[in-house]
């Protein structure tokens, strides 16, 4: 097996892989899900769990393309640069916009414990 066919064959697995998780968050729910969330501040885990759906579907959808491209692109190194500079900011910019958008949901105020001592 190629190193290029090997290549792709990685790509394709994760990018089904993270849509298949994405899919997961929608149709099951973001609880238990998706972690390092203050479940107690999110005044909607629906919309939070559809926003973070559509986030990893789109990384996964990126993480596919990147491996077609740089299959067919197997033979012309400065457009697989171009094609990998391209990937690198566009899951940096979805990851930035996951989140930031996380934070939107997570717009309860802290809740105070009464009985809590310290």
């Amino acid at each position: 097996m190629s190193d290029q066919l090997a290549g792709l064959i990685i790509s394709l697995v994760v990018g089904i892989l993270m849509f298949t998780i994405a899919l997961l968050i929608r149709m099951r729910g973001p609880v238990g899900l998706l972690k390092n969330i203050d479940w107690d501040r999110v005044s909607d885990p629906h919309g939070l769990g559809q926003f973070a759906s559509v986030i990893l579907a789109l990384i996964g959808v990126a993480i596919f393309t990147h491996g077609i491209f740089l299959f067919a692109l197997h033979g012309d190194t400065s457009a697989r640069n171009w094609v990998t500079i391209a990937f690198v900011v566009v899951i940096s910019i979805l990851s930035i916009v996951l989140l930031l958008g996380q934070l939107r949901y997570q717009d309860k105020p802290l809740s105070r414990k009464r009985n809590e001592r310290r």
